[in-house]
């Protein structure tokens, strides 16, 4: 396997690190991914996305009222919009 050596700021080596175990990957494989343009799947979007498909479900059985559908899709429309 070769191996590639790089420089770069304590700064960005700290936001590299963070990105990496926000995604679940090891920092080779999270810069690894990015370099290679594949996909990074982030835990925190895929609960997100699950919470989504679980409140829709939620309307189609009719267990869930449309005004806390409302409240909680406008919570996560806030997690998302912050990221």
């Amino acid at each position: 396997m070769a191996r590639i050596e790089f420089r770069l700021t304590d700064e960005e080596k700290e936001l590299i690190a963070d990105n990496a175990e926000s995604a679940s990957l090891s920092v080779s494989d999270y810069i690894r991914h990015r370099a290679l343009k594949k996909p990074i799947r982030n835990r925190e979007s895929d609960k997100i996305v699950r919470e989504i498909i679980v409140l829709y479900q939620s309307v189609q059985d009719s267990t869930i009222g449309s005004d806390a559908l409302m409240q909680r899709l406008e919570q996560l429309i806030v997690v998302v919009t912050e990221r």
